[in-house]
């Protein structure tokens, strides 16, 4: 797995959970989600995600932050698109003075 791959996972650290499914009753497996402290249990059959209490807040949270760091992101590349066509015709030296003018 690459690191592209690694960064887009939803999933890691999968490992068997010490609680069974409350429909099923087959063992359920745990794993954090997006890399973050927040263990999340899932039915392996599909019958659903059960969260501690708290932890759907933590979800809503984490989800809140990723959509602001995306807009970020989109604004930051809009931004620099914009900066890279603005300077077509200057020279190098131009637009690295630019930079430090702020």
């Amino acid at each position: 797995m690459d690191d592209d791959e690694r960064k887009g996972m939803m999933e890691y650290s999968r490992r068997e959970s010490d609680i069974a499914c409350p429909k099923c009753h087959e063992v359920m497996e745990t794993f954090n989600y997006r890399a973050h402290n927040l263990p999340i249990d899932h039915c392996r059959s599909q019958h659903g995600y059960w969260l501690d209490e708290g932890e759907e807040k933590k979800v809503l949270e984490l989800l809140k932050q990723r959509v602001q760091d995306l807009k970020r992101s989109s604004s930051a590349e809009e931004q620099w698109s914009t900066f890279m066509s603005r300077g077509k015709s200057r020279s190098f030296l131009t637009k690295v003075k630019d930079l430090f003018k702020g």
